[in-house]
């Protein structure tokens, strides 16, 4: 049986996978307007998006794989959002006011999940 924090563990991993692929689908359009680096940024958010997706259906699965990859996942997205927002070194329309509150919010998330996976390790 399932536990209640691994059911919500995956699927925050599964949502945050989700807004990833539609942050990306939003950018489609643009693409042609956008410089190389921003471009790798666009990509670099989808992989780790994919990547979140995936461990979070192993963490809903209980596969072995589930835990060392979800917190990979999260590490990168972590520093993705602050090279991303923190940085502008990719597309955001976050209020500059509010970059840095929501990096730092970002890593807590990221902090808190990383405990919660660590809990599950043993399971």
């Amino acid at each position: 049986m399932r536990s209640p924090l691994r059911i919500l563990i995956g699927g925050v991993l599964i949502l945050e996978g989700l807004s990833a692929a539609l942050g990306v689908a939003g950018r489609l359009p643009m693409l042609p307007v956008y410089p190389i680096p921003v471009l790798l940024m666009i990509g670099a958010r989808g992989l780790i998006g994919a990547m979140e997706a995936m461990s979070g259906w192993l963490v809903l699965d209980q596969r072995p794989a589930a835990v060392p990859l979800a917190r990979l996942a999260i590490l990168l997205s972590a520093v993705h959002i602050t090279l991303g927002v923190g940085f502008s070194l990719g597309p955001t329309n976050l209020d500059p006011a509010f970059r840095t509150p929501f990096v730092i919010g970002y890593w807590v998330f990221a902090a808190l999940m990383w405990a919660a996976l660590r809990s599950q390790r043993q399971t």
